[in-house]
């Protein structure tokens, strides 16, 4: 028995015009007259499954006040939004607030577009100082200033950085969502750092990818990346892809990674994963391994990421 989502007030503060969806699941299909949703101000979304299908002339949600999406009765929630018209797109709001979502998350969005937002000094087309969210691929090269990335914390598209002099990843100090459509390119490709030590963003908390392919992929960077299990493995959980391939260190997945640890002395930080925030992070220190200890870590901390798989499939 399906249970319908329940439009019901704002409670604090009251006001006749803020609204939440709650309930166990909600669908709405087959209104071939439909344009768009018209949730103009719909708040909060706490159901278990929210689908939208055979709409054939649905051209895009608009909720734009969307806050969060939450689970109602199990903690799990299917988004789908499928057979809509050919120029549906995608709310860039609504894009965040799924991507959002950290429980067990099922979600299938037929979308090759974002909906274009209006744009202002914190939402750009290409980075400049004060941006806060970047709509379009950011291409990070040569002679790049990276003062200009210091606020931003969506990319709405791919993040390509390439033959830079970067020696880590801080200067993403912001950076909390990827969110990408391109089913075809990786939504991270970092490519040609000879100086790159560090591939862990400070913040990074979703990357979303709807390539079938790879969806990070790092390459011909510094060759201390490949002892770097950490930066990958942060990755890993950070990425929710259409794609069952992981990221990958010059081919290698973390799991290889992890591996060569077995026969070198490397440098590991310790991942900690909180089950109640469903969050992995990394310990403030780093743990610099002998020769007679290597193998043994290394075993310990392999045993820990197959656990996290298993927990977060």
């Amino acid at each position: 028995m399906e249970y319908q989502c329940i439009l019901y007030p704002h409670v604090i503060p009251l006001h006749s015009h803020d609204y939440r969806v709650r309930g166990y699941g909600t669908t709405i299909s087959n209104n071939n007259k439909m344009i768009e949703l018209g949730f103009a101000n719909l708040q909060y979304l706490k159901c278990n499954s929210f689908l939208i299908v055979l709409n054939a002339k649905l051209e895009r949600l608009d909720m734009p006040k969307l806050i969060k999406m939450m689970w109602y009765v199990e903690k799990d929630i299917t988004v789908w939004i499928l057979y809509s018209s050919p120029d549906f797109c995608l709310d860039a709001i609504a894009a965040k607030v799924f991507t959002k979502v950290r429980d067990p998350f099922y979600t299938d969005i037929d979308a090759s577009t974002f909906c274009e937002p209006k744009f202002d000094e914190k939402m750009c087309k290409t980075p400049s100082a004060g941006c806060v969210e970047i709509f379009g691929n950011v291409e990070i090269g040569p002679g790049f200033d990276m003062g200009v990335m210091r606020n931003v914390e969506v990319i709405y598209g791919n993040l390509v950085i390439k033959n830079t002099t970067i020696v880590d990843l801080n200067g993403f100090e912001s950076l909390q969502y990827i969110i990408s459509l391109d089913n075809i390119d990786p939504v991270l490709l970092v490519e040609g750092n000879s100086q790159l030590v560090n591939a862990t963003f400070p913040k990074l908390e979703r990357i979303k990818s709807s390539s079938e392919s790879e969806a990070i992929v790092f390459k011909g960077n510094n060759k201390q990346l490949l002892s770097d299990a950490t930066s990958c493995i942060l990755l890993y959980f950070a990425l929710y892809s259409s794609s069952d391939i992981g990221p990958t260190f010059d081919g290698q997945s973390c799991m290889e990674i992890l591996d060569a640890t077995e026969n070198a002395t490397t440098t590991i930080s310790p991942i900690i994963v909180s089950t109640t925030e469903k969050a992995v992070y990394s310990s403030t220190g780093n743990a610099t391994l002998n020769d007679n200890k290597t193998r043994e870590t290394a075993n310990h901390f392999k045993m820990i990421f197959l656990l996290l798989v298993m927990y977060y499939e």
